[in-house]
């Protein structure tokens, strides 16, 4: 029982303030000084002081930071840090009281901000943030929770810096070493480095950015809607700003982090060029997203276009209006062609059950002509993967239902709840996925007809979709002269990568590329320290990227590095991350002409990742590249263990 407690003979604990899982926060008198001023007292707890040589290595720790959270307090914006102490083998630090109110109190949902105090709060922030990465500190976790305006001044404070976060974090074994720790920070404002354990200057960066984005548009940061292909944050529909500070604020929150600006110095300086209420606003300004997975896989050598039915449609109209671009018409084309199958002219709109019995010839080959000719963008099998990327299942619930319509656009407003056909664009600055849009009148269908189960079309047709790609069969003569089946090219064996004699091997690597462990090493060590100097020229990549290097003395001509996903419970994109792995990883084999290309089980070994979910996602996206793309023959999966050898063959046997 803490409180009345006296600490270090001095602090006398007088209420609770808050906690996590660093430790837990106090307000405490100072008994030692006249009128016994309040201050602020951090209990910290490392996890392992039971042996005498752990609690050393945590008292070091504790020691070398408080001497950097001393030299931070320095600053105005910067709790001072009093004192540090040990007291029965508890850690505790002693700070300022700051006198204000969080900056999330200023940053209620739905209230948006205009151009100028966004402006305003940002340069208040930067500037405390220069100091900081001056003295190389990466703070981790900046919020409006951890943002305080002082009461005299109106400055805001930054506070909880991430590095006394990380005694409670770090895992002390008897020899004094510590493990690497978990990502700290908060989901919403962490960026994809920084939940793989290695954040950077721009880490911060990006939080402050998303902040920014966060007071414009009245959104929390985890409602806001991100490209399915890119993973960059699609916010500007959101929001009444000009194109200057959006493009600044575009590139403060880059998913890549070597496309962000590298120091907080210069993010001030561009702020400071803008002149506040100068600018002249703009509305649903369109974002510049990297070019589509499915846009490098489109070629001039695809295969024709599939327009089998199984009821005889004539999809030729369908085909010349997306060739022709007039997205309206064809969109307007498909709802009429799939009320047609299903017998639903007169009702004008699908149930469950007519969707269930949809024929996957048709839906597959209606889909196939979206995605091809909006080179990407729009289709079932887009929407699908955005369904699943946020947790959609057969069974969803509406909260799932309403983040799917926001992220494609059906739903616009910060106050809307309900999407609406009056939402939908027609041009290629929608969001993607946004189109075929009329599953948004079948949605209002179910609604009159059942106001309980309404947003259940969107997983039905979602599942349906699954299960046509997983059980259709592509017709040899149009998509596989030379193949007589997908599961032909796909191979599962156990054995070691870097012996294979294929045209490319893949490499699980880290965003570093540093050949440090693992597959990883053995790649390295193979091919000699040509490929660990060209690997150091990339300067690395982002989770999920892949990039191609010559294989050197490996017997396969090329090596394709992606850095794969650390599995953090799988709350944290993993999924989705892994498959773009995958998805990239292809899209480099078909752009260099391989036709024959192993893959190990990648993220599975010292990532973490579970090896059975793994398969299934890398069986799924090879079945996914291969019914679409001839180019590549073989595709070999490679595995280390008898339990990953099982795990690939039963998914292989289920999916294909």
């Amino acid at each position: 029982m803490m409180l009345r407690k006296i600490l270090g003979g001095r602090y006398k604990i007088m209420s609770h303030l808050g906690g996590g899982g660093f430790g837990t926060t106090f307000l405490a008198e100072d008994r030692h000084l006249p009128g016994n001023p309040q201050c602020v007292v951090k209990q910290l707890k490392p996890k392992t002081t039971d042996i005498l040589s752990a609690l050393q290595a945590a008292r070091r720790l504790f020691d070398r930071e408080a001497e950097v959270l001393y030299q931070l307090g320095n600053h105005a914006q910067i709790p001072r840090l009093f004192a540090h102490f040990e007291e029965d083998r508890e850690f505790y630090l002693v700070q300022e009281l700051i006198e204000g109110h969080e900056l999330r109190q200023e940053l209620q949902a739905g209230q948006q901000l205009n151009e100028d105090q966004v402006i305003f709060i940002l340069r208040d922030i930067l500037e405390v943030l220069t100091f900081v990465h001056q003295q190389n500190v990466i703070h981790r976790d900046i919020k409006p929770a951890n943002l305080i305006r002082r009461r005299q001044g109106g400055k805001l404070v930054l506070i909880d810096f991430g590095a006394v976060k990380q005694i409670r974090t770090q895992v002390i074994d008897a020899s004094g070493y510590t493990s690497l720790t978990v990502a700290i920070g908060s989901p919403g404002y962490m960026p994809n480095e920084q939940m793989a354990g290695k954040p950077r200057f721009s880490s911060d960066i990006y939080a402050v950015g998303v902040l920014g984005i966060q007071a414009l548009t009245g959104l929390n940061p985890r409602r806001l809607p991100e490209d399915a292909i890119s993973s960059e944050i699609v916010w500007r529909d959101q929001a009444q700003v000009s194109s200057k500070f959006a493009d600044i604020l575009d590139r403060m929150v880059r998913y890549d982090f070597r496309q962000r600006y590298q120091s907080a110095a210069e993010v001030l300086a561009v702020l400071n060029s803008l002149k506040p209420g100068c600018l002249t606003p703009t509305i649903a300004i369109p974002v510049t997203t990297q070019k589509s997975n499915s846009e490098l896989l489109i070629s001039e050598t695809v295969a024709p276009d599939d327009l089998s039915s199984e009821r005889g449609v004539d999809y030729t109209r369908l085909r010349d209006l997306l060739a022709a671009e007039k997205w309206q018409e064809a969109d307007r084309e498909t709802t009429a062609i799939m009320l047609r199958i299903s017998g639903r002219v007169a009702k004008d709109w699908l149930r469950e059950q007519d969707i269930a019995k949809f024929p996957c010839t048709d839906l597959l080959a209606i889909d196939q002509l979206w995605v091809k000719y909006s080179k990407g963008l729009f289709g079932f099998s887009i929407q699908t993967r955005i369904w699943e990327s946020l947790g959609g299942t057969w069974n969803a619930d509406t909260h799932i239902c309403f983040r799917f319509c926001r992220r494609i656009g059906w739903i616009k407003g910060v106050d809307d709840i309900v999407p609406s056909s009056d939402n939908l664009t027609f041009n290629t600055t929608a969001p993607v996925g946004h189109l075929p849009g009329g599953m948004l009148d079948w949605l209002w269908g179910n609604f009159r007809a059942a106001r309980d189960i309404w947003w259940n079309i969107i997983s039905v047709l979602a599942s349906k979709f699954e299960q046509c790609q997983n059980n259709f069969k592509p017709i040899e003569a149009v998509s596989f002269p030379q193949q007589s089946s997908i599961k032909s090219r796909i191979e599962v064996i156990e054995g070691d990568i870097v012996q294979q004699q294929v045209d490319a091997i893949v490499n699980p690597t880290d965003i570093y590329f540093s050949g440090g462990g693992g597959v990883d090493r053995a790649i390295h060590r193979a091919a000699g320290s040509k490929l660990r100097e060209a690997c150091r020229q990339l300067g690395g990549g982002a989770t999920g990227e892949a990039v191609i290097t010559n294989g050197y003395n490996l017997s396969a001509r090329w090596v394709i590095h992606t850095v794969g996903p650390i599995w953090q419970g799988g709350s944290y994109q993993e999924d989705r991350n892994l498959a773009r792995c995958y998805r990239n990883c292809l899209a480099l084999a078909e752009e260099y002409h391989i036709l024959t290309i192993a893959f190990p089980a990648i993220s599975t070994g010292a990532f973490g990742f579970p090896i059975e979910r793994a398969s299934k996602i890398a069986v799924r996206e090879v079945k996914f590249f291969l019914e679409r793309y001839n180019s590549i023959e073989k595709v070999i999966f490679v595995c280390r263990g008898q339990m990953a050898y099982d795990c690939y063959l039963n998914a292989v046997e289920t999916i294909l």
